[in-house]
C-alpha cells in the first residue's frame, strides 16, 4: 500500500496518532482473528472421542473421564493418564499430522500433576518431540510442579519450523517415580503461527506512518 493510497483510508482532519492507534487496533483484531480461525492440525487433541488410529500409544498411559480421575480435565470430560496405579512410568503417545516445509507452528498443551500427599511421589515429567521427516525439530522437557485435585494443570506452548510435509509428535514419560501422584495431559493442539514475514511488514508499514 503506497502512502498516499492510505491517506484516502481516512478523512484528511484525523491526525497521524489517530491514524496508527486505527491501523494498530485493526492490526491487533486481524491477528486476534487468524489465531481464532486457526484450525487445530491434530485429531482428537483433547481426546474427547476414544482413540483410534489417529494416537498410537504404548506403555502406561491410557484415556480416562474426569469422572474416573481423582482430578479435573483442563478441556472438555476425557485427559491421557500417565502412570496410573502405581504403574512404570513408561507411557508414549504420539502422532502424525501434515505440515508445509518452512512453516513456523506452535505447539501447545496442558500437563500436570495429582498428588495429594505432597511432594513425596517423585516428580511429573514429559518429554515433548516433533520430529519433521528425519530431523528432531523439537525436543522438550517440561516438569509439573506439585498439584492438588481440582487445580493443578499447567499450560506449554512451544514453536516449531517444519522441514517435511509429514511430522511427527511424540510424548514420552519420563517421570522418575510413580507411587502417590499420577500425571496428565489435555488440550493438545498444534496451529500455524503468523508469519514473520507478515510481522515484519506489519512493522514497516507502522514504521512508515510514524515518519509521516
Amino acid at each position: 500500500m503506497s502512502v498516499l493510497s492510505s491517506r484516502r483510508l481516512f478523512p484528511s482532519n484525523l491526525t497521524i496518532n489517530t491514524r496508527q492507534a486505527i491501523f494498530a487496533a485493526a492490526a491487533a483484531v486481524a491477528f486476534s482473528a487468524s489465531g481464532a480461525m486457526a484450525q487445530n492440525l491434530l485429531v482428537n487433541g483433547s481426546f474427547e472421542n476414544p482413540l483410534g488410529s489417529e494416537w498410537t500409544r504404548s506403555g502406561n498411559v491410557g484415556r480416562n473421564s474426569g469422572s474416573g480421575l481423582p482430578f479435573n480435565t483442563s478441556d472438555g470430560s476425557f485427559a491421557m493418564n500417565w502412570n496410573g496405579g502405581n504403574t512404570t512410568p513408561n507411557g508414549v503417545l504420539q502422532q502424525t499430522f501434515s505440515t508445509v516445509p518452512g512453516t513456523l507452528y506452535t505447539l501447545s498443551f496442558d500437563f500436570g500433576k495429582w498428588e495429594p500427599g505432597g511432594a513425596i511421589g517423585g516428580s511429573a515429567s514429559l518429554q515433548v518431540q516433533v520430529i519433521s521427516g528425519a530431523s528432531t525439530v523439537l525436543d522438550q522437557t517440561v516438569l509439573a510442579s506439585t498439584g492438588a485435585a481440582l487445580n493443578w494443570w499447567q499450560s506449554y506452548s512451544f514453536v516449531f519450523t517444519a522441514t517435511e510435509t509429514s511430522t511427527l509428535l511424540r510424548f514420552s514419560d519420563q517421570s522418575n517415580g510413580t507411587v502417590n501422584f499420577d500425571a496428565a495431559l489435555d488440550n493438545v493442539s498444534v496451529i500455524p503461527s503468523p508469519s514473520a514475514a507478515g510481522l515484519l511488514g506489519l512493522a514497516g508499514l507502522m514504521a512508515s506512518r510514524r515518519r509521516r
